[in-house]
């Protein structure tokens, strides 16, 4: 399985870490009286976690886009990153039912990256 990008820090600097509970695990029922029901629908769901890189250089992200294409085969594999808050080693995939990444300029040869991310069961 690919890594984090060497080029890159092991352990980003994460600019921002939106790391979230499971969505979707459960199923919740509204009823005529009284409060809803739930239950499990799964016990393994994907983790939403968006996260902002930043600052990397324009190498950087041509590096970053020639892992995605071709290590990632277009996003489509997971990859091992340590968790930006437990440091724990988990495994990684983009989200391509969203923009995967984008890449906004915050100065002269530094630039800021928008990843969605999931962490995954």
């Amino acid at each position: 399985m690919p890594s984090w990008p060497a080029f890159l820090p092991q352990q980003p600097v994460y600019k921002d870490i939106n790391v979230s509970g499971p969505v979707g695990a459960a199923i919740r029922t509204n009823m005529d009286k009284g409060p809803a029901k739930q239950r499990l629908r799964t016990t393994v769901v994907p983790v939403a976690s968006p996260i902002i890189v930043a600052p990397i250089t324009q190498a950087d992200f041509i590096l970053f886009e020639d892992w995605f294409y071709n290590d990632l085969q277009m996003g489509s594999l997971e990859f091992q990153m340590p968790h930006p808050i437990t440091d724990v080693m988990k495994s990684w995939r983009f989200d391509l039912s969203q923009t995967p990444y984008s890449i906004t300029t915050i100065g002269d040869d530094a630039y800021s990256m928008n990843l969605s991310l999931e962490i995954m069961p």
